[in-house]
């Protein structure tokens, strides 16, 4: 039974993307798009109980990262305004792009904090908070990683039941 929920789970996030994108490629975009402020939480009407599951699943994704943007750019005293005017400066031209590629290829914590850190020392350098700066970053990333893997039990945990069979016991 566990086995056939995680292939309804895997078909539910193949299936439940709304691009055409790599799901890597999607969370790369997701946490750039946090990071510099530009995340919207997702419009859900009426649906049916997987696609519930989904789209609570993407909303709860949306909403870590959202808040995980939010914090990274504390870590570094960064504000919204700041990393948008960088981004919008000829010289910034594919940064996105870099970004992207640079998570690609992570499969650690480190990695991933020396992507973000690679982003925030483009719009200014910290010389002095560096340390300090990289330290709250791979917190950050930490919590919400923890928190991705949790959101991800969650669905499970939801398509389980939603696809689980009903038992009458009354006999």
């Amino acid at each position: 039974m566990e086995v056939l929920c995680k292939i309804f789970v895997l078909f539910a996030l193949l299936f439940s993307a709304t691009t055409s994108e790599p799901i890597q490629s999607s969370l790369s975009n997701e946490l750039f798009d946090a990071i510099v402020g530009d995340l919207q939480l997702p419009q859900i009407g009426i649906l049916s109980d997987l696609d519930q599951c989904t789209a609570n699943f993407q909303v709860r994704n949306v909403e870590i990262l959202m808040n995980a943007g939010n914090k990274l750019r504390q870590c570094a005293n960064l504000d919204q305004t700041q990393l948008q005017s960088y981004l919008q400066q000829p010289s910034s031209d594919g940064v996105r792009a870099a970004f992207q590629q640079q998570l690609a290829g992570c499969s650690t914590r480190k990695c991933y904090t020396d992507s973000v850190m690679n982003l925030f020392v483009g719009v200014r350098p910290m010389l002095k908070q560096f340390w300090l700066t990289e330290r709250c970053v791979m917190y950050e990333i930490s919590r919400t990683l923890h928190a991705l893997e949790r959101s991800f039990g969650v669905l499970e945990y939801c398509i389980g039941s939603a696809f689980a069979p009903s038992w009458n016991s009354s006999t």
